[in-house]
């Protein structure tokens, strides 16, 4: 009994100690614990003040320069948003590009296009001796090598300064332009022929292949210059004034009727041979570069426009060809008006909404699957969708209340300057504004409420770091999401082109 009583002492007293041992652990556990804690605490609440003061400071960074940090992340994760990204800084800064042709053949998985360009500089031109006093402004005729999707060597993308010159990007030709050049517009079915808008009354028409390249010859021929002065000389025993300077080319067809400038507002026509232009006297010109072969009143390469459309009371901004139909057009202007023109009809429009948006509107775009939606774009920051179907299908169709609009995309802070439809697929397009992004919209994800704020808008290209004055969509399928952007950044010197 004893033993026993021993044993049972030992065991509870065993287990006193286990518990007070246990007991204490649990103490120091829980002072342990209420120590990580007063340690984590106080040290979340040094993150946070950091994190405060960090906050104030990138909200400093941000006000002072938004765009730099927005270009900083951009670059940093470029090699993960692009299959591949060519940098090209210019030394004067382009207003304008255009895509020419693409060869069929593959080269080191590479496939060759040409692309259009232009060079503002400070220079004067002369119009009387047909002669640049400075370095002239010019269309370039650059060749780039795109590769394949999934073969650019990814580790290059990011890789490149404000003053770098991508090496895939090279110039083949240069023509010396008669003034300078604010738009450059190609003919699809014709990739070499191309029109020009200059400071001035007049559209100029080049064949490509034909004009002299600039690159290897500095002069043309005096009796050229000659020959295209003399139907603008009352006197024809005047000469072409004899003095330094690089001379013009000389453009293969000018296209008159204009009374005042015609600076941006320009288009060609994809199936015919078709050219409509708007300018500041608030008319819209129809050319046919054919007539010029069979009329008899042609003289010195001039050409007198065939269609004089008259309904603006206020400067064309942008004028467009409706596809499949070289007939008809769309204008939009300063007067807030949207215009449908038909050539069959006659010089008034057919259809007309006045109340589209409030403030003047800068450019439109017809669908090129789907021609019957039209897109505009607005000093009010709005880009609207029309449908052409609920203008009616009368003579004359007035709409005061722009009852047409379908949806309004409203993202962009400024006055939007660009809009274009995919030539690819009937669902994108792409706008551009005084901000520095270009936005690729999608139509078709409107309602998708996963994405919240902005349900149309699908990417930002954030390349560039002035805004994107022109930018073309490649109209090749098997590279349906081929771009060219252009931004002017003279104020810092120069300019950007990017091909992605």
């Amino acid at each position: 009994n004893s033993k026993a009583d021993s044993s049972e002492n030992t065991t509870g007293v065993q287990r006193k100690r286990r518990r007070s041992s246990q007991r204490n652990e649990k103490e120091q556990g829980i002072k342990g614990e209420k120590k990580a804690k007063s340690q984590s605490d106080e040290t979340k609440t040094h993150i946070k003040k950091k994190e405060n003061i960090s906050k104030v400071r990138v909200k400093v960074v941000l006000k002072n320069s938004h765009s730099d940090n927005d270009y900083a992340i951009w670059k940093k994760n470029v090699s993960c948003i692009y299959d591949f990204l060519f940098h090209h800084s210019l030394s004067w800064a382009s207003l304008t590009c255009a895509f020419g042709g693409s060869s069929d053949e593959i080269k080191n998985y590479a496939r060759s296009h040409s692309v259009y360009f232009s060079s503002r500089t400070d220079a004067t031109f002369n119009p009387a001796s047909y002669r640049w006093t400075g370095k002239p402004s010019e269309i370039l005729i650059a060749e780039v090598e795109v590769p394949q999707q999934n073969t650019a060597a990814r580790k290059h993308l990011g890789r490149f300064t404000d003053t770098q010159r991508s090496g895939r990007i090279q110039v083949k030709k240069k023509i010396i332009h008669p003034g300078e050049v604010n738009r450059i517009r190609t003919f699809s079915q014709h990739p070499h022929l191309i029109v020009s808008k200059t400071d001035s009354a007049s559209v100029f028409f080049w064949n490509t292949l034909k004009q002299p390249n600039k690159i290897h010859s500095k002069e043309m021929q005096q009796d050229w210059v000659q020959e295209y002065l003399k139907p603008l000389k009352q006197d024809d025993d005047n000469e072409v004034d004899q003095e330094s300077g690089d001379i013009a080319n000389v453009p293969d067809l000018t296209l008159d009727g204009h009374t005042d400038k015609a600076e941006y507002a320009v288009d060609c026509c994809s199936d015919s041979m078709k050219v409509v232009s708007g300018g500041s006297d608030a008319k819209v010109l129809c050319w046919s570069v054919e007539d010029y072969q069979t009329s008899l009143e042609t003289k010195g390469k001039r050409l007198q426009a065939r269609t004089r459309f008259v309904g603006h009371t206020d400067n064309v901004e942008d004028c467009v060809f409706k596809p499949g139909n070289s007939d008809v057009c769309c204008s939009v202007g300063d007067d807030k008006l949207i215009l449908i023109w038909d050539a069959r009809v006659g010089e008034n429009y057919v259809s007309k909404v006045s109340n589209a948006h409030k403030d003047d509107i800068n450019c439109c775009s017809i669908n090129k699957i789907n021609p019957n939606y039209v897109l505009t774009g607005s000093s009010d920051t709005t880009i609207k969708l029309l449908d052409l179907r609920k203008l009616g299908s009368g003579h004359i169709n007035i709409m005061e209340d722009a009852s047409a609009i379908v949806h309004v995309f409203e993202h962009h802070t400024t006055s939007v300057l660009n809009v274009k439809w995919s030539p690819n697929d009937s669902r994108y397009f792409s706008s551009t504004s005084e901000e520095i992004p270009l936005c690729i919209w999608d139509t078709k994800i409107k309602n998708d409420t996963d994405i919240i704020g902005e349900p149309e808008l699908l990417f930002r290209h954030m390349g560039h770091k002035a805004p994107v004055v022109d930018f073309a969509w490649n109209s090749n399928i098997e590279e349906p999401w081929l771009f060219t952007t252009v931004s002017d950044s003279s104020d810092q010197g120069g300019g950007t082109m990017q091909v992605w």
